[in-house]
């Protein structure tokens, strides 16, 4: 079946506006700064005795203030756009 595109007007664009618009409600800082400016140990946070860092997407922290963040890796390399990336999680 040949792709097709159909343009027509996006419903509810209103929400999509506002969705993009959002502010980020945190600091973004590396993940490596986590080491420092808490003081601890380096294998304290993903040790690596027991998890191996290539099988590792993306990882983060939120302190209240801070959200650490580690680079996006894929199996092809680290991904520009982590930003963009979906993450899913259960609190």
């Amino acid at each position: 079946m040949p792709a097709q595109f159909i343009a027509s007007d996006i419903k509810n664009n209103q929400n999509i506006t506002s969705y993009s618009a959002k502010e980020n409600l945190y600091n973004i800082k590396p993940i490596e700064n986590l080491y420092s400016e808490f003081e601890l140990n380096l294998n304290s946070f993903l040790n690596t005795n027991y998890v191996d860092p290539v099988d590792i997407s993306i990882f983060g922290v939120i302190d209240g203030n801070n959200h650490y963040v580690s680079n996006c890796n894929t199996r092809l390399g680290e991904f520009p756009f982590c930003d963009h990336v979906s993450i899913f999680f259960n609190c």
